[in-house]
């Protein structure tokens, strides 16, 4: 069944149920009238047969399935029957109770409001002509001494009557369809945020200063590992990193005191002991009571480890630049001296190792320009070099010179 459908059956059993209750004042409205009304224009005994009728009438409406016979090709029928049996019924009233000097006409009034309010526009008029048919049937047969000016006056409040709460009743489900339709919107948004907040894991919170209330959505309940019981600012607080504490402590206030916002990431430990990053922001609510701060908290946990990732990376990488470097400018040096010494090219070793000193202080030079203004020459050795002169294999008692640090 189409939405539109099965609001107007909702709404359908609502009146029926009302009828119902209507039907029971009714019936003992009319149990009343009858002991308490005589004179020559009243037949009690026929006004009693209709009196049961009406009762057992009302007995069977209340027994129906209504629910499921408006959901079949029953329902409508059933309705219109209910309808026209109470037209008829309340003619006859008329008639057994004064003919066109009766009050019972009132009662035509509640039938009208009935199915004005719940039947399509055609039973309407429908309706409304046949209660006019019965009325003037009923008054031809009996006799009575029908006025047309009275007619005309009664058959035109019962129109306008009709016309009164048909209009309304349009408008009250026209409104109450409209409703429905921006509350399912609104399901449908609230559905498509939730989807959102957990795809990208993003949790929201309002907090009232005043009243201390703090709600949590769905989501930022499973990022911070919150359960139902800890449902409050402590436990929000106390989520924060206590290297990071302060600083949300501050943000929260601050907002709270200038009506501003903030942006803070910082560290949240989860109930498991597991350390996760979050971006929260906050914003002060400007005109509404009780104040309030709105805020959301972004798991960026994923991204902080992937930067951290990627600065390993970077590190690995500068200091492969910088072995190779080293390899390129000071080994390959030494070895070219070694070479040189071995074939006895003193002036070329010299030339070798000046310039692979060189080399090496430029080297150590850039390893130290990171910002810490730290120069070569404030680098002291802890011991002076010392060289030691190294036995020969041939002479124990001659020393060979070499160089050493300790």
């Amino acid at each position: 069944m189409a939405q539109k459908e099965q609001h107007y059956v909702d709404f359908l059993l609502r009146t029926i149920r009302i009828g119902i209750n209507a039907t029971w004042l009714v019936v003992a409205g009319l149990a009343f009238f009858l002991l308490l009304s005589s004179g020559p224009g009243m037949d009690r005994p026929r006004f009693l047969v209709v009196l049961l009728v009406a009762l057992a009438g009302a007995v069977i409406v209340a027994l129906l399935p209504w629910s499921r016979l408006l959901r079949s090709t029953w329902g409508w029928p059933a309705l219109y029957a209910w309808s026209v049996l109470d037209i008829v019924l309340i003619t006859i009233l008329i008639d057994a109770s004064g003919a066109e000097r009766s009050v019972l006409f009132v009662m035509y009034g509640l039938t009208t409001v009935f199915f004005s309010a719940s039947y399509p526009r055609i039973a309407q008029w429908f309706l409304l002509t046949f209660t006019f048919v019965c009325y003037v049937a009923v008054g031809l047969v009996g006799e009575w001494d029908l006025h047309l000016g009275s007619f005309i006056l009664r058959a035109s409040v019962l129109t306008s009557l009709m016309y009164i709460v048909s209009y309304l009743s349009s408008a009250l489900i026209g409104q109450n369809a409209e409703l429905e339709r921006r509350a399912e919107r609104q399901r449908r948004t609230s559905q498509q945020l939730v989807d959102v907040q957990k795809l990208v894991r993003l949790g929201s919170w309002t907090y009232e200063p005043e009243s201390g209330r703090f709600a949590w959505s769905d989501e930022l309940r499973d990022i911070y590992g919150a359960s139902s019981d800890e449902d409050g600012i402590a436990f929000f607080m106390q989520s924060a990193h206590p290297e990071d504490r302060h600083d949300l402590e501050e943000a929260l206030a601050t907002t709270t005191r200038n009506r501003a916002g903030f942006t803070l990431e910082h560290r949240i430990m989860r109930a498991d002991g597991s350390t996760r990053y979050v971006r929260a922001q906050g914003q002060f609510e400007q005109g509404v009571s009780p104040p309030t701060v709105l805020g959301t908290a972004l798991d960026i946990t994923e991204r902080k480890r992937a930067d951290e990732y990627d600065t390993k990376l970077r590190d690995l990488e500068a200091n492969r630049s910088q072995a190779l470097q080293i390899n390129d400018d000071i080994v390959q040096g030494i070895t070219v001296a070694k070479y040189a010494l071995e074939l006895g090219r003193l002036d070329v070793a010299a030339e070798a190792l000046e310039s692979t000193l060189a080399g090496a202080k430029e080297i150590v030079r850039e390893l130290l320009s990171d910002g810490a203004g730290i120069e070569p020459a404030a680098v002291l050795r802890t011991q002076p070099a010392v060289l030691h002169r190294r036995t020969s294999p041939n002479d124990a008692g001659d020393e060979a010179p070499s160089a050493s640090s300790a």
